[in-house]
C-alpha cells in the first residue's frame, strides 16, 4: 500500500500568484522520482516583490502532498 509523503515546495512567477502555483507543481512533479499520484497541495505563504510601486515577483511556498509507485517489484526483498 502506498504511502503519502510531503514536501515544501517554493517557486515564483513575474506574472502572478496562479502561475507561480502552477510552476511549483510542474517542479514537484518533475522532480518525484516514481510519482503515482499528487494527493493536495496547500499554500502556506505568499510574498510580493513590489519595485517602483508595483508587484514585480509573486513568490508562493506550498506543501505538496503525494504518492509513488514502489522502486521494487511486488514481492522483491522479501524471504
Amino acid at each position: 500500500m502506498p504511502t503519502a509523503t510531503a514536501i515544501e515546495v517554493s517557486a515564483t512567477s513575474a506574472t502572478g500568484f496562479e502561475d507561480a502555483i502552477n510552476r511549483g507543481l510542474h517542479q514537484a512533479c518533475a522532480g518525484i522520482r516514481n510519482l503515482r499520484h499528487l494527493c493536495s497541495a496547500q499554500v502556506r505563504e505568499q510574498q510580493m516583490v513590489v519595485q517602483s510601486g508595483q508587484a514585480a515577483i509573486y513568490r508562493v511556498k506550498m506543501q505538496v502532498t503525494f504518492t509513488r509507485d514502489s522502486e521494487n517489484p511486488e514481492g522483491a526483498g522479501r524471504a
